[in-house]
C-alpha cells in the first residue's frame, strides 16, 4: 500500500463528524508524512478521496460536498466503474 492509500485508509478509520473530511485528510497526512509538506498538500490524492467521500463511497463517511476537484473524482469514479465491471 503506498502512503497516499495510507493516508485514505487512515482517514477514514479517524472520521468524526465533528471534523472536516478535509481536516481529517490533513491530519492523517501529517501523520504519514511528517517531514514532508509538499506531500501533506498535494491535491490530486486528496481530491480522489473526498470525491469519493462526496458520493458516499467510503464507509462511515456520509454523502456531502468535499471538494472542488472535479476531474480526480470523475478519475475515482471511473476506476470504480471499471472495477465492479471487471472483478
Amino acid at each position: 500500500m503506498n502512503n497516499y492509500a495510507l493516508t485514505a485508509l487512515k482517514s477514514a478509520q479517524n472520521y468524526k463528524s465533528s471534523y472536516s473530511t478535509i481536516e481529517i485528510w490533513s491530519r492523517s497526512a501529517k501523520e504519514v508524512f511528517p517531514n514532508s509538506k509538499s506531500s501533506q498538500e498535494k491535491s490530486c490524492p486528496k481530491g480522489t478521496f473526498l470525491g469519493l467521500c462526496e458520493d458516499g463511497l467510503v464507509k462511515g463517511i456520509p454523502k456531502g460536498n468535499y471538494t472542488k476537484s472535479v476531474k480526480n473524482k470523475e478519475y475515482a469514479l471511473k476506476a470504480i466503474e471499471i472495477l465492479i465491471k471487471t472483478v
